[in-house]
């Protein structure tokens, strides 16, 4: 029975790289405008209230990426971005920059129209906020770390030029136990929209 299921295995891992080695695999670039929020939530005696004094920023990111293609509705596309995010507190700016992979189930409901749906990790290279043209390092408040869920849709040109939407939304809390005051705790998420455009070849 071992050596049945280790055969059964086996043939399934080689029949997935067959599959993948005779498509076409994809390769591209991707650019556009980030429009990032941070909403806040504050918790004090297991009362929670939203921070009304938060508010986004336009900023922008760029990125390479691979699509894999298993049939002609469905595909597998992930890559790397520098995303360049962020929101403002009461007036002062923060701005984090981040590495982020998305891994992103791609299906056509209809030709050249693909939904995107899944999830990124990333990490902050940068976390800082701007007060009265200062800018400070949060490296001490927030975690670099960060993994959400990423869903998109794009329509696609036949001579490889694509114009894209997405959203991201972060799972985890940004804010150490650190950046907690006067018993009050602080959750913070990311949360982005993307407007761009790509080429893929």
């Amino acid at each position: 029975m071992k050596q049945t299921m280790k055969k059964l295995i086996m043939l399934s891992v080689i029949a997935l790289c067959s599959s993948i080695s005779y498509a076409q695999v994809g390769l591209g670039v991707r650019a556009g405008v980030n429009m990032s929020s941070l909403p806040t939530k504050l918790e004090s005696s297991g009362v929670s209230v939203k921070a009304d004094d938060m508010s986004g920023l336009t900023r922008f990111y760029v990125g390479a990426l691979v699509d894999v293609p298993f049939t002609w509705r469905w595909h597998m596309q992930t890559g790397v971005d520098f995303s360049w995010q962020g929101g403002k507190a009461s007036g002062d700016k923060m701005r984090s920059t981040q590495i982020q992979i998305p891994a992103l189930a791609k299906m056509y409901v209809i030709e050249r129209m693909p939904i995107l749906l899944g999830v990124y990790g990333s990490y902050a290279i940068s976390n800082k906020i701007e007060i009265d043209g200062e800018k400070y390092s949060l490296d001490d408040l927030y975690h670099k770390w960060d993994f959400g869920m990423q869903a998109g849709v794009a329509y696609e040109f036949d001579f490889g030029l694509f114009a894209e939407f997405r959203y991201m939304r972060g799972f985890l809390n940004l804010a150490k136990n650190e950046a907690s005051q006067n018993g009050v705790k602080i959750k913070m998420h990311n949360q982005t929209f993307q407007v761009g455009v790509g080429f893929r070849m």
